[in-house]
């Protein structure tokens, strides 16, 4: 098949020689005689043909002896074996430099050291804004964005960064249990810093870490608040009632005075006493458990049966410690202090 734009150029150079076969005739007909405007504008009638003879009527034209080209109708769309022009694909511009702007005391190979957009790469806007957030985690900015400055060659990347402040401060608030001094040598982050979020934010687990390495696994850190540039933290450390509460509150029995809890450091009075208070401030919400127990069987049930006396629902007695017993010695030991309680005995 014949390319559509040939076709074309045939019918248009066909009706071009029919309309200068017909002109031609035209000429050969009216003998070449025309009036001229002259006459025309003196009210001359303008005549066609040679003056004084009558017109007849034209010859009948035949074009049976003309050529003709046949031409393929023309086809709608581009041709089935015309080749398919390929798609212009956009080349991304490369990076020609990649910087920092707006730190002043973290030094700008650290913050690029988590970019991984490289200088000589192309563009790429998804890849920018994921490096703005690994800058924003580093925990250093309150804030972190991008800017490109375009030239003929390729663009500039510029990282621009907001600092946290200089840490002026630490300042603890509710700790009984430890000073201020020895809470702040746990943190790493110390006054004169610059305020790191994800550092302090290790401080405060390696406090709560410390708390219950202690035994006080209640204890928690309440609150942060940054005033200016200072640091303030509220840390809570429950008291027994409020620990029972949360224990009621929870439908979970209470164990108060057991063997891993501040038991041996209590003398029988304070021990006894914190039995009789637990028992009062549960209230009857949830079961109370005495630890009674004492590598002392004498000791155990003198314990037992006062914690017994002042409404405990159960004791708990623990293996003697540093005594070292047959196994008949063992059930010896509990039997008696089972036999002087008159609540049940966990082992």
């Amino acid at each position: 098949m014949r390319p559509a734009s040939h076709r074309a150029n045939d019918l248009t150079f066909l009706w071009i020689h029919k309309v200068l076969l017909l002109a031609l005739t035209v000429l050969l007909l009216t003998g070449g005689a025309f009036a001229s405007a002259a006459h025309a504008s003196d009210g001359v009638p303008l005549v066609l043909g040679s003056p004084g003879t009558e017109a007849g009527p034209p010859p009948e034209m035949d074009f049976s002896n003309i050529e003709t080209t046949e031409v393929e109708p023309l086809t709608e769309g581009r041709p089935e074996s015309a080749p398919q022009r390929p798609r212009m694909r956009v080349q991304a511009s490369p990076i020609l430099s990649i910087t920092v702007e707006g730190n002043s005391e973290v030094v700008s190979d650290h913050i690029l050291s988590v970019v991984s957009s490289q200088v000589g790469a192309p563009m790429d806007q998804n890849r920018l804004t994921r490096d703005s957030d690994e800058i924003f985690e580093l925990g250093f900015f309150s804030d972190v964005d991008y800017r490109i400055v375009d030239e003929i060659s390729g663009s500039h990347v510029i990282f621009t960064v907001v600092e946290n402040p200089a840490i002026s401060a630490i300042n603890f608030y509710g700790n009984t249990t430890y000073t201020e001094e020895q809470l702040r040598e746990i943190c790493f982050t110390q006054p004169g810093m610059i305020f790191n979020r994800v550092f302090f934010r290790n401080d405060l687990q390696r406090i709560k870490e410390k708390y219950q390495q202690d035994g006080y696994v209640m204890a928690r850190v309440a609150d942060v608040k940054i005033e200016g540039t200072a640091v303030n933290v509220y840390i809570t450390e429950p008291k027994l009632g409020e620990i029972i509460d949360t224990q009621a509150e929870a439908g979970a029995a209470v164990v108060v005075c057991g063997s891993t809890g501040e038991a041996s450091t209590l003398n029988d009075k304070e021990h006894l006493g914190a039995v009789g208070y637990a028992v009062k401030r549960a209230a009857g919400r949830v079961p109370v458990i005495a630890g009674t127990g004492s590598n002392d069987t004498r000791h155990a049930v003198e314990l037992t049966t006062e914690a017994c006396g002042l409404g405990a629902d159960a004791v708990l007695v623990v293996t003697p410690y540093y005594n070292k017993t047959t196994q008949h010695g063992l059930v010896r030991h509990f039997s008696i202090i089972a036999d002087a309680a008159d609540k049940p005995v966990y082992v």
